[in-house]
Parts: C-alpha cells; sequence; structure tokens
C-alpha cells in the first residue's frame, strides 16, 4: 500500500476495506511532491483503479454506472483451432 502514501498521514483504511484518500489523487502537484507514485512497487488494472477510486465524485459514479451495465464475455478472444 506505499503507493497511497503514508498510511495515517495520507491516507486511512474506511470499513469497506478500502484506503480513504486524504488527498485528490488527481492532484498531480500532490502526488509527485511527496512521491507516492514513485513507491510502485506492482502495478496492474486494479490498483491503477483505485487511484481513480473516490467516493462521491462524478467521475467515480460513472465508473459504478458503467460497471453495472457491462457484460464481460472474455470468451470472444479465445480461438478455436479445430473448426474449420
Amino acid at each position: 500500500m506505499t503507493m497511497f502514501g503514508v498510511e495515517g498521514e495520507h491516507w486511512t483504511w474506511n470499513n469497506e476495506g478500502y484506503p480513504d484518500l486524504k488527498y485528490n489523487p488527481s492532484d498531480a502537484d500532490f502526488i509527485n511532491a511527496n512521491c507516492i507514485k514513485w513507491w510502485y512497487l506492482n502495478n496492474d488494472g486494479i490498483t491503477e483503479g483505485m487511484l481513480s477510486y473516490v467516493p462521491g465524485q462524478q467521475k467515480t459514479l460513472a465508473l459504478i454506472e458503467r460497471k453495472a451495465i457491462t457484460v464481460y464475455k472474455p470468451e470472444i478472444g479465445l480461438n478455436d483451432q479445430d473448426e474449420d
């Protein structure tokens, strides 16, 4: 969790088990001044998404609404080599 800054100073855990950031993750000046992104140990879609997750913001609400109507079909990417 070092990628969010110092626990207790920059963020705390909420009741749902997610970090409550005490800063705006879109504030590049703050992020860079505190070297928060410098400490990326592992990066994937989940951690990228969490950096953008700020409860109550329009961007977060839009992503939640989009998730509710999105149907994932990973089988579309599969290729059956036996078919002619």
